[in-house]
């Protein structure tokens, strides 16, 4: 823990797909019965927490430079630990305008994109305090991904400086019902 760092440069080599599978492993919901020592309660858990056990973050990988995976936007799904490939293919200076302008970003092997979905918080939290949890749970996730990241020696950072329209268009989410909220920026070491 007291090694992570937000670091902004990354190598140039492909980001190896096991790392961007564990990272992946963070956002991984796993059921109750999958382990025999937790009794059955019907909720799903992670290794972040996540007010009320709503689960309420969504993640997508742009892999820009990926082994083994074709450059574009993927929806990750957790229960089946898989990505499933959207229609989106930016390029680097794309990247960098969906980003804020943030010119470190065209260099990242892949990119965690977080969105929430208002709905899974809001029909148990039906008060402004849903919100405020979903950007909780977004830190959380976050930060498991950055102590995940500099385990595997990689550079990671976070950034909520989005132009969310385009975001929201390369992801095809509607924001009245899907809110971008940020992203992991991940790639090698120097």
């Amino acid at each position: 823990m007291s090694r992570r760092r937000s670091v902004r440069e990354f190598g140039e080599e492909p980001l190896r797909l096991r790392d961007l599978s564990a990272l992946l492993t963070a956002a991984r919901p796993t059921r109750p019965e999958t382990h025999p020592d937790i009794p059955a309660t019907g909720n799903v858990f992670k290794t972040s927490p996540s007010g009320g056990a709503r689960h309420p973050t969504e993640v997508y990988v742009y892999a820009r430079n990926v082994e083994g995976l074709a450059p574009g936007v993927y929806h990750y799904d957790g229960f089946r630990h898989g990505l499933t490939p959207l229609d989106g293919k930016i390029d680097d200076d794309q990247l960098i305008a969906l980003a804020g302008d943030q010119q470190w970003t065209g260099n990242a092997g892949a990119l965690l994109i977080y969105t929430s979905v208002i709905e899974r918080n809001q029909w148990k939290y039906p008060v402004s305090r849903t919100y405020r949890v979903l950007l909780m749970d977004v830190g959380h996730l976050s930060q498991t991904v950055y102590l995940l990241a500099t385990a595997l020696g990689l550079n990671v950072t976070f950034t909520a400086a989005l132009r969310d329209e385009l975001v929201e268009d390369l992801l095809g989410c509607d924001p009245a019902n899907e809110l971008v909220l940020g992203m992991s920026v991940v790639g090698n070491r120097l």
